[in-house]
């Protein structure tokens, strides 16, 4: 998890969301409102879909996040399962998850590389385990 995540709030405009993605390189953010709490994901994504009676991609950028940003989305929080938020990722497509405290408030972002990542570590951590065993096994055979 990325402790220290990157937000934007409902009350941006565009142009602002825009300034803070390319400031940090990103290309989504969560959703924040004035309390902190994580109330949607903005994209680059969310910009590109299209509009009601819209043929093509327009917007203001003095238009507000809230008028773009996914609120209907889909959270962890610290201390869930890796697996359970590794599940709720590959079910449902996504690659990123907001990770909540107990009041709601931001307090990170799992990304698909935390979860191989942590995959990776166990592997090794095991790797290290079982050779471990055999050398005592080998050592109590006296082979």
């Amino acid at each position: 998890m990325s402790p220290h995540a990157i937000s934007v709030n409902l009350d941006q405009t565009l142009a602002e969301a825009a300034e803070v993605f390319s400031q940090h390189h990103i290309t989504w953010a969560p959703v924040v409102d004035k309390n902190g709490a994580c109330v949607g994901v903005f994209s680059v994504a969310d910009l590109l879909k299209p509009r009601e009676n819209a043929t093509t991609v327009t917007f203001n950028s003095h238009e507000r996040v809230r008028e773009y940003a996914t609120l209907r989305i889909f959270t962890t929080t610290s201390d869930a399962l890796l697996l359970a938020a590794a599940a709720t990722m590959s079910n449902n497509h996504i690659h990123r998850l907001p990770v909540l405290g107990p009041s709601g408030r931001l307090q990170g972002v799992l990304s698909t590389m935390d979860v191989v990542a942590a995959l990776l570590n166990s592997v090794q951590e095991m790797d290290v385990e079982l050779l471990t065993h055999l050398k005592r096994e080998k050592n109590a055979s006296g082979v």
